[in-house]
């Protein structure tokens, strides 16, 4: 698992001026959830953190994020949730063993989930996502139609969706060697 020095360090060289959010967790009306940021906001005024602040966030159990869209150089995550189609955490570990090699040949950063969900992670060449080019270029894990994206977090008019970050204490891994985020 990364540090959370290794995973800024990581960020920054994949996107430029990357905006980092802390994720607190937050109360909703149906309970609590980790992955949720626990303050408002929006696209027009996203906080800035320092790194002693990310670093200290990780080390009191928090995570780091990034958000997608053009706030981070058209950043997509084509978010793949395995456990729940497979049926569960052990099949979706199972299917990672036996096809590991197929995420590899994605050529992208590809990050595991705690519950075994994986989000691989591209950078769309416009402000709008090219879907048939994506479909092709996810054929490979698509390829076991056990398999398929359950969503593609993009960009939001006001508030973005975010890519929670490996850290070393968060249960999220990368899961190939890649460290570059394949342009699509």
């Amino acid at each position: 698992m990364p540090s959370s020095v290794e995973t800024l360090a990581l960020w920054r060289s994949l996107v430029r001026n990357p905006r980092f959010l802390i994720v607190n967790g937050e109360g909703f009306p149906w309970g609590f959830n980790v992955k949720g940021l626990g303050y408002d906001i929006d696209v027009r005024n996203l906080p800035v953190f320092t790194d002693e602040e990310l670093v200290q966030a990780v080390a009191s159990k928090r995570d780091i994020a990034i958000p997608t869209g053009k706030l981070s150089d058209n950043l997509f995550d084509a978010e793949f949730d395995i456990y729940r189609t497979l049926g569960s955490q052990g099949a979706a570990q199972k299917w990672f063993a036996e096809n590991l090699w197929r995420l590899e040949k994605l050529g992208t950063v590809i990050v595991r989930s705690p519950q075994y969900g994986f989000h691989v992670l591209g950078f769309s060449r416009s402000d709008s996502l090219d879907l048939n080019a994506i479909t092709d270029w996810l054929w490979v894990v698509e390829e076991d139609n056990r398999v398929f994206p359950d969503v593609i977090h993009f960009t939001s008019r006001n508030r973005p969706h975010y890519v929670i970050l490996p850290n070393d204490n968060n249960g999220r891994e990368y899961l190939t060697s890649c460290r570059t985020i394949r342009k699509i």
